[in-house]
Formats: C-alpha cells, sequence, structure tokens
C-alpha cells in the first residue's frame, strides 16, 4: 500500500525521468513542478520575492534537468486533491530497503489542518458570534482599511477579519482615520485621487472600539475591533476565513523566529504599494529592542509583554502604511496572529526594530467587546465579498 500511494504521488506530480535530485542542504530530494513542492510554491506566491530568495529557487531547479522542475525535500512535497480546492501537505515515514541501503521509500501521510476547539481565543466566544470553528488557511482574512484624517487627507492601514462581523486592527488606525471603508480579501487598490478603492465589494463599520487606555503617547493597548454593518458570509469554497488567536505560546513565534506580515504600505523607496505586498521579519528581544532604540525618539514608551518587537531580515519591512496588519505565523497549515503592527522609527527606516501589540495579551478583551455585544438579530451581508 506505500509503494502504490508512492507511485500515484510520482504520477500526480507528473516526474520525468532523472526525478531524484540532492537538495540544497544535501539530502535526497525530488525534481518536482513548483507546484508540487510547498516551500519553493510559497515562495513563488509571494507577491514580494528577495535576492535570497530568487537564488534559492535558480538553485533549486538547475538541480534539475527537466524544464519547470525543482529539487524538492520529501518532506515539502504535495498532492493536490481532485477538486482542486486545496492541498494536503504530506509528512514522510521511511522504510529502508534491504537491498539497496541508501535508498528510501517515503509513503505519503496527510497532515490534519485542522484547528483543536479551544485553541483560538475565538471558540470561547457565543455560538451567534462564531463560524463553526474553521479557520484561515490562506490570507482571505486579510483587509485593507482606507479612511480620511481629521485634515482631509487620506490614510490606509490593514485588519484582520477574526469573526464573521469583526476586524481587528490598531488602535491608531481607528482614532486617526475617519469614514472608514473596509475591503476584505482585496489583492489589488485603485486610487481616483479621492479615494482608495479595493478590488472587492466595499464593507462598512457599524461600531469602533478601541481599548480604553490607549493614548498615542505610550505604547501598548495599541488595538481596536471594528465590527461591520454585517456579516461576511462563509461557506463558499473561496469565501474568507478568520485568522485564529490563539491562546497558548507557540514557539515557532518566539525570540529568533520568523514571522509574516503584509500590507499595502510603503516599500524601501517609499512609494505606496497598490498590490498586497508579504515581508518576513525576526522576532527579537524586549530587551534587545529597548538596547537599540535608545537615543531614538521611540526611547521614551515602555516596552514590556503587551509588546513584539521585529526587524527586517530582507530589507523590506513593514513600513508607513502597514499599522494594523498581523505578525502571524502558519501551523498545520493555518494562520494564527501574535502581532499587530503599531510603530517604528521614520516611515521607511529598516535599520531599527519595529514595535507591535502582542495581541495575546489582548484576549479577554477582545472576548468581552465581542460577547457584550452579542445577540440575535445580526444579518449577513449579501453579495460577493471575495475574489
Amino acid at each position: 500500500m506505500r509503494l502504490s500511494a508512492l507511485i500515484a504521488l510520482w504520477s500526480s506530480l507528473s516526474l520525468a525521468d532523472g526525478w531524484w535530485c540532492t537538495t540544497l542542504s544535501r539530502t535526497n530530494g525530488l525534481c518536482v513542478p513548483l507546484a508540487g513542492c510547498s516551500r519553493w510554491k510559497q515562495i513563488s506566491d509571494k507577491n514580494y520575492i528577495s535576492r535570497e530568495e530568487t537564488n534559492l529557487l535558480r538553485s533549486a531547479s538547475r538541480a534539475c534537468s527537466t524544464a519547470g522542475h525543482f529539487c524538492c525535500a520529501l518532506t515539502d512535497l504535495l498532492q493536490t486533491t481532485p477538486n482542486k480546492q486545496s492541498s494536503v501537505q504530506l509528512t514522510t515515514t521511511t522504510i529502508r530497503s534491504t537491498t539497496r541501503p541508501e535508498a528510501e521509500t517515503f509513503a505519503p501521510v496527510a497532515v490534519d489542518r485542522t484547528v483543536p476547539h479551544g485553541e483560538c481565543f475565538q471558540d470561547w466566544l457565543p455560538e451567534d458570534a462564531r463560524h463553526g470553528g474553521r479557520y484561515a488557511e490562506n490570507a482571505a482574512f486579510g483587509v485593507f482599511v482606507a479612511g480620511t484624517t481629521a485634515q482631509g487627507k487620506r490614510g490606509r492601514c490593514v485588519g484582520s477579519l477574526i469573526t464573521p462581523e469583526y476586524v481587528l486592527t490598531a488602535a491608531h488606525c481607528a482614532k486617526e482615520l475617519e469614514n472608514l471603508v473596509l475591503y476584505v480579501n482585496a489583492h489589488n487598490l485603485s486610487d481616483d485621487g479621492q479615494q482608495f478603492r479595493g478590488n472587492v465589494r466595499p464593507s462598512f463599520v457599524e461600531e469602533t472600539i478601541i481599548h480604553e487606555n490607549y493614548t498615542k503617547t505610550s505604547a501598548g493597548y495599541d488595538i481596536a475591533l471594528l465590527r461591520l454593518n454585517g456579516s461576511i458570509p462563509m461557506g463558499a469554497p473561496d469565501s474568507p476565513w478568520p485568522i485564529c488567536i490563539p491562546l497558548a505560546q507557540e514557539e515557532v513565534a518566539s525570540v529568533g523566529h520568523t514571522l509574516r506580515s503584509f500590507g499595502w504600505g510603503l516599500n524601501a523607496e517609499g512609494q505606496p504599494s497598490d498590490t498586497k505586498q508579504w515581508v518576513t521579519v525576526e522576532r527579537i528581544s524586549l530587551k534587545q529592542c529597548r538596547d537599540i532604540l535608545t537615543g531614538t525618539s521611540l526611547a521614551g514608551p515602555q516596552l514590556d509583554e503587551r509588546s513584539i518587537c521585529t526587524v527586517s531580515i530582507t530589507g523590506h519591512d513593514v513600513f508607513a502604511g502597514y499599522s494594523g496588519g498581523p505578525l502571524m505565523y502558519r501551523k498545520r497549515g493555518v494562520w494564527f496572529v501574535v502581532g499587530l503592527v503599531s510603530f517604528g522609527v521614520g516611515r521607511t527606516n529598516n535599520l531599527y526594530p519595529v514595535v507591535s501589540t502582542n495581541v495575546q495579551q489582548y484576549g479577554e478583551w477582545i472576548l468581552d467587546k465581542i460577547r457584550s455585544r452579542s445577540g440575535p438579530g445580526r444579518v449577513a451581508a449579501s453579495g460577493q465579498w471575495w475574489k
């Protein structure tokens, strides 16, 4: 059964002769199309690819003799399901051959992509405020937030859908921007000189909920909820699902590990982006963060467990316009948010850390605000909210 399963996997990936290869880490791999390897597909799907990542893709391609194939580690192989609506990442079980000690056969085992009940803060909301326990496997939960300042200038921020009715963002976005218009699962933006528009139908805000202790001059409490005037419909194949706010602290999100974010902010040249840009950053300790910020304009605010500090590792950081964007990681194919982009030194400065709000410190605040407003009578919004 294991051998037949492997043969089926090879067939589904259309493997050519010479499919064995040596990966960059000097382990056995298979030459597969780009869509068949989770590691290379994830890089290829990004809107921003660093020079280092480009070189990795080139090296993986050169390791294969077949055009369009890349050398993929066996643990990164993907198998596409027949309906093409989702992919199952494969783990590997090694069966050593008695006739060829150096050869290894691998049997695919599907990874469980579900999130156990109770792992996310949202699991503890009333039934009418939940969404069946499913969480985002893609970035459709991302929200482009457009608004105007009190002086009439246009502003942009980022939010994350955490329930069908609520978007999580930074308090300074909700405080400083008026006439908010949200675009759930937007990718491209347009600008007619008067206002920003996303490539999806707009959503409108019924209520803005800003943390009571938020002030513009201090760190912490930079968190807000935007209650929509209707629930985002869920259940269709391409509909957005909320991002999970994890209860437990995960090692993969701790100091020294990388986190992802996205937004429509400025690039390193100071130019605003009209497409969703992905950023990879590294989390650093609060002590290291304080030491680096000493002598800057951000030396005053106290940084504690309510804050997360990150530094750029690609040169493209979460610059101006990324405010409210999620700091997140992926586990079992599901996205988890641990931070909200808050403030940094300058608009495009990648020499200093960026400070984000530690979302997990405000889980009970989020639950209390949604619970107090939960009840019958909420109407699902009509029309297509996603693309």
